[in-house]
């Protein structure tokens, strides 16, 4: 792979220097520079994933300016292993939002950025998914990034109509009467 310049490839190496250590074991490959190129060496094949990764992490550098980090990197290698990097390919040049101090929001899985692309093509999306997941962090940057770019004009954040876990049978009164305060804002 052929770099603009020694001074690009130097960059590069010097900031994927641990990732180009770890694809090395993890692949059995050694990757080098030379000049301005980019050799992978190999007694044996390759995933052709690889290739591509690597070719990615160039593009996005020169055309977006992102860096990946050490957990998206890792991502990855799983995706190359099992032979789906395609799925996961474009991932990481999604940037939702871009936070004042400069942390790009951006999602990091497949399915978060086709939740991505359902939030942007639909007017009312469902999530379901464990904890943790996202969900809710790239709902509310999404709001945010329409609120910023002025597509909406404000954003209506509500609570459940029943707190998670809450059961509505012990309590006392109607149906109406129990869920009642949950609908005032």
């Amino acid at each position: 792979m052929a770099f603009r310049s020694g001074e690009e490839a130097a960059s590069f190496s010097s900031y994927y220097h641990n990732l180009l250590q770890e694809l090395d074991k993890d692949f059995g490959v050694k990757i080098r520079f030379t000049g301005e190129f980019l050799i992978i060496y190999s007694s044996t094949s390759y995933p052709p994933d690889l290739e591509i990764f690597l070719k990615d992490l160039v593009e996005l550098k020169r055309r977006k300016g992102i860096l990946l980090t050490r957990d998206e990197i890792r991502t990855a290698i799983q995706y190359i292993k099992q032979g789906e990097y395609n799925k996961l390919r474009g991932t990481f040049s999604e940037i939702i939002l871009i936070s004042p101090k400069g942390k790009r929001i951006k999602p990091k899985t497949p399915g978060q950025k086709k939740y991505i692309e359902l939030i942007r093509k639909k007017d009312m999306v469902f999530c379901i998914g464990p904890a943790g997941s996202g969900k809710t962090y790239l709902a509310v940057a999404s709001a945010l990034s329409y609120f910023l770019e002025k597509r909406v004009n404000r954003i209506i954040l509500t609570k459940p109509v029943v707190e998670a876990g809450e059961k509505l049978g012990f309590l006392p009164g109607t149906l109406l009467e129990k869920v009642d305060p949950h609908f005032r804002p």
